[in-house]
């Protein structure tokens, strides 16, 4: 009945609204609706018309790794794209950032005046540029950290710390810092005080830091140089460790390259993750303590008995501009990355089985050295020394060889025979009277006084290796630093060094219960 009605109703609708075929047609086939391109472009909250990259020109000059030495700084940049104008950067000490020179033509060439600053380490000395281009836009080179050191202060800390050896079981990394009670320290200037001891295989460290006002840019940084290089640059061989009383510590070692430098991330993380450190925070200040593992501060099996050390302290106040900066060996804040401006630490009383594996190895040294001794002397047996010829005295006509020598000494390029010719001489009756005097050649003879007045100038100047070996007769740095090695059994370097060192031995650092 229902389906009647249904049917009925239908015809009664086509009868009253007719439908066209063409409607028809048009409704069975579905319609697609056209979408036109929006001309309103998004909004785009970039600057297209600066550019922030590093490899948009090349720094020439100060060179990747060099230790400017002068107040005057040549600075050269070549940019890889045509430009309109340059502008020379130079970031330093407070991440101050000074506008060196805009150039409109190659070459791109100025000199950055740096009397009136402090020394910088290669975290803060960072030259740059912005190179502008004719269609408006610019490139911005960011900051480049460890690429260059301005270092003209010969300085060297005298500084050292007594580290006494302990047992592992008396020094607890909890918290409870009782433990230290019973050991000397050392003061930090007005910041604090610090405590160093080790247990054969780590290094263990203590400060109270007096702060009314912690924040989160507080620190403590402790610097070792295991290998005491005392380098200009910090490197794969030096560590950084830091710790924030608000914040979490932090590693820091680099390995240098010619492009730069590249973050030691298996190092930091070893470090970070094999080292223990607690903290407390007071009213008056903060305390820490940490013990850090030897393995993950060196690649050495053993710790030497002096290694390089620095702490340094920064307190940033949170009502009160700047900061306030202390260095236990005397470091600027803006080189206390610098190796060279760190103290030393001395460790004392070995472990039992190391003292005795020392002493064992002294005992193979000393025979070692004996047997070395006797062989050398029956090589040279009826061989005479050079001092002991000149002890002996010369003839007057040696005596006027040898003054021409030093004479001419600096020159490269003297022989025998501008020898001959000063002296209107043969050649074969000068070498008959050096070879009857001295028993040796004379180009041995020549080279022997080259070396000996190298050593002077190490001894009793500042002077550059490169200035030593101009003065000196070398021909060139490697040819003087080969010979000098095969003379002395020592490199230029560590003979000054030694000097050095030997002066230092007398110095005490004053220590504090």
């Amino acid at each position: 009945m229902k389906t009647l009605t249904l049917f009925l109703l239908l015809i009664f609708a086509s009868l009253f609204f007719p439908i066209d075929a063409e409607e028809i047609k048009q409704a069975a086939i579905p319609q697609l609706q056209i979408l036109k391109r929006s001309e309103v472009a998004p909004k785009d909250s970039t600057n297209d018309s600066l550019k922030i990259t590093a490899d948009s020109a090349t720094i020439i000059s100060p060179k990747i790794g060099t230790i400017i030495t002068t107040d005057s700084v040549p600075v050269e940049i070549m940019p890889r794209c045509s430009v309109d104008s340059m502008m020379i950067t130079v970031t330093h000490t407070h991440e101050i950032t000074d506008t060196i020179a805009v150039l409109y033509k190659s070459p791109y060439k100025a000199v950055w005046h740096c009397a009136k600053y402090p020394d910088q380490d290669q975290l803060h000395l960072k030259f740059g540029y912005i190179l502008f281009l004719s269609n408006g836009k610019k490139i911005v080179c960011p900051p480049l950290a460890h690429r260059w050191v301005l270092e003209r202060s010969s300085r060297q800390s005298r500084k050292k710390f007594h580290c006494t050896f302990v047992e592992p079981e008396e020094i607890t990394i909890d918290g409870n810092f009782s433990d230290w009670k019973h050991y000397s320290g050392a003061k930090l200037g007005d910041a604090g005080v610090f405590k160093c001891l080790w247990t054969g295989t780590h290094i263990l460290f203590y400060a109270n830091i007096q702060d009314t006002s912690i924040t989160e840019s507080d620190m403590v940084e402790l610097h070792f140089d295991i290998y005491r290089d005392r380098a200009g640059f910090s490197g794969i061989n030096h560590r950084t460790v830091i710790f924030m009383p608000l914040a979490r510590s932090n590693c820091l070692t680099v390995s240098l390259n010619d492009s730069g430098f590249k973050l030691e991330d298996s190092i930091n993380v070893l470090l970070s993750r094999e080292m223990e450190w607690r903290k407390e925070i007071r009213p008056d200040g903060y305390s820490i303590e940490t013990s850090l593992p030897l393995f993950a501060l060196s690649d050495m099996q053993f710790a030497p008995k002096e290694i390089g050390f620095d702490v340094s302290v920064v307190n940033v106040d949170r009502d009160k501009p700047g900061y306030r900066f202390t260095d236990w060996a005397g470091a600027l804040y803006s080189n206390r990355y610098n190796p060279g401006e760190w103290g030393k630490l001395v460790l004392h009383q070995a472990m039992f089985p190391l003292r005795m594996l020392m002493v064992l190895g002294a005992i193979f040294f000393v025979i070692l050295l004996l047997v070395v001794i006797v062989v050398i002397f029956y090589q040279s047996r009826g061989i005479k020394s050079f001092h002991e010829l000149e002890e002996r005295g010369f003839s007057d006509e040696m005596k006027k060889i040898l003054d021409i020598i030093h004479s001419n000494i600096s020159d490269p390029s003297f022989d025998i025979n501008k020898l001959a010719n000063i002296l209107q001489t043969d050649i074969s009756e000068i070498r008959e009277i050096i070879q009857n005097e001295t028993e040796r050649e004379f180009p041995d003879y020549l080279q022997f006084i080259r070396i000996r007045y190298s050593k002077k100038l190490l001894r009793d100047t500042s002077l550059s290796i490169t200035d030593i070996v101009e003065k000196s007769g070398f021909r060139d740095e490697s040819t003087f630093i080969s010979q000098f090695e095969t003379v002395s059994r020592v490199s230029p370097e560590n003979f000054r060094k030694r000097i050095i060192e030997e002066m230092e031995e007398n110095e005490d650092e004053e220590e504090i219960e």
